[in-house]
């Protein structure tokens, strides 16, 4: 666009221009060399305000024209190579594996990234589940295992139980998945089990059977960590290549006739935890490989939850927790909970002498500590002459797990008094840790107290839950506590009470 500096009188008469000019500067300006070559430069108010509304229009349709440049430059960027795509593998999978179901589902949409072009880490599936879900989790699976996912989690909740999602075929020929979580699945491989990296599996809410227990253990030939929570079925669980077995809440509906085996000769960790609805028969090959071990289940409503156990199923339950402690005797850690130490108390108050002698050095109690379970308590003291420390946790909720089994007469002991005559045969118990607080733990802190002559430290940590043993005294009844606390006789001088 040429400008009116540009622009001669000649130029603007042949444009048929008469107005009016004003000639500016005409006593300064100077001529140039030659007469052709000058430019009388002139300027009129009309003239300029024409040619800076069409200088304006141009310089708007410049900007027009730069703006749909942005447009087209912004819209090939969003359909080629969004920002989701420009950010680390690692982030995109955590933030597609965390959303729900039906976001990630919609978000895959928007970008190519999160349609899973690239191969997923761990993938994260918590929903809501009803049957018409089920072709859209297929497809979502189905993609997954093309990408070759190595964590897997479906976490389910339904409000029509028992409907279950029924895992598709593929899964089982997944030889990506290092590790498998599910919750409200139904397990049933119709063809072989292909899970050659799989290390750790999870099942919830499932009812299995030992054809595909087996199954699975036999296509998982790294299977390292198993956990069983409120699963039932079964009654068989054999591999070599179990580590860590997991088993909570067994969901079978009681029978008496029906046992649980387990042979797992590399086993290093076993948990046994809640209510199991089926007997312990046999726990094979577990000795020197076990180094933590949990019992805390119980079998009381094996027979029937309300009515009292007959001595004949007593018998039976208490030979059942003398085995069970036998076949884990090699165990360095051991957590022991209200069920079986109220069984084992039965036999101490019958004084059936102990036959088992524990290896473990780290005792954990986790019980409902009341006076029923003083005896069985004297007994996993005397069977640990290698204890160095021992915790009575009291912070959880044992109320269902009260042991009603054993002649009634027995249970008349004189619970006060009872710790004045027994003896601690362990010299290595150097730590006492109480977490939670009964007026029962007096008598027990007294007895340790005074037996213990390796003792060098006994702890009163305040609970984290929210029940009846929650604080270690109130008001002044705390002060009376910690008089009687100090008041007891120490064998060993090096003895310190610590309130935490």
């Amino acid at each position: 666009m040429e400008s009116d500096s540009d622009m001669t009188i000649s130029d603007r008469e042949n444009a048929g221009e008469s107005e009016d000019w004003e000639l500016e500067g005409s006593e300064d300006w100077e001529a140039e060399s030659s007469e052709e070559e000058e430019d009388w430069e002139v300027e009129s108010s009309e003239e300029e305000d024409e040619d800076l509304d069409v200088e304006n229009s141009e310089e708007e349709e410049e900007e027009e024209e730069e703006k749909e440049e942005e447009r087209a430059k912004g819209k090939e960027k969003v359909e080629g190579n969004d920002r989701i795509s420009e950010l680390p593998d690692a982030i995109v999978e955590d933030i597609l594996s965390y959303m729900p179901m039906m976001d990630a589902i919609k978000t895959s949409i928007l970008s190519e990234r999160w349609r899973w072009s690239r191969k997923l880490h761990k993938f994260v599936l918590r929903s809501d589940y009803t049957t018409f879900l089920t072709p859209t989790i297929n497809s979502c699976l189905h993609q997954l295992v093309l990408k070759h996912v190595e964590e897997l989690c479906l976490d389910f909740d339904s409000y029509q139980l028992p409907s279950l999602y029924l895992l598709p075929p593929e899964i089982y020929s997944c030889g990506s998945m290092k590790k498998l979580s599910s919750t409200l699945c139904q397990i049933f491989p119709t063809a072989t089990v292909n899970w050659r990296t799989l290390r750790d599996l999870s099942i919830a809410n499932a009812f299995l059977n030992d054809h595909v227990i087996q199954m699975l253990l036999v296509g998982s030939p790294r299977l390292e960590s198993l956990l069983l929570r409120n699963c039932g079925g079964y009654n068989h669980i054999n591999s070599t290549t179990l580590r860590r077995l997991v088993i909570e809440y067994y969901g079978n509906d009681p029978d008496p006739t029906t046992w649980l085996e387990i042979d797992a000769p590399n086993l290093h960790s076993l948990e046994l935890i809640g209510c199991m609805r089926i007997k312990l028969q046999s726990l094979r090959n577990l000795l020197s490989a076990l180094v933590h071990v949990t019992l805390t289940f119980s079998l009381d409503d094996v027979i029937n939850p309300v009515t009292t156990i007959d001595n004949n199923v007593a018998d039976v339950y208490q030979d059942m927790v003398s085995r069970l402690l036998n076949k884990i005797r090699h165990a360095k850690y051991l957590t022991v909970g209200t069920w079986p130490i109220q069984t084992l108390s039965t036999l101490e108050l019958q004084k059936f002498p102990p036959s088992i002698i524990l290896l473990c050095k780290h005792l954990t109690l986790d019980i409902n500590l009341c006076a029923k379970g003083f005896p069985g308590i004297n007994r996993l003291l005397r069977s640990s002459p290698n204890l160095e420390k021992l915790v009575a946790d009291l912070s959880g909720f044992h109320e269902y797990e009260e042991y009603e089994g054993g002649p009634r007469h027995i249970w008349n002991f004189n619970a006060k008094n009872y710790w004045e005559s027994k003896k601690l045969l362990s010299h290595c118990l150097k730590t006492v840790e109480i977490i939670g607080f009964t007026h029962n733990v007096l008598e027990i802190a007294k007895f340790l107290l005074q037996h213990a002559q390796g003792l060098e430290a006994m702890i009163f940590r305040k609970s984290k839950g929210n029940n009846r043993q929650r604080y270690f005294g109130q008001g002044d009844d705390f002060f009376g506590i910690i008089k009687k606390l100090l008041s007891f006789p120490r064998s060993s001088p090096h003895a310190k009470i610590l309130i935490e």
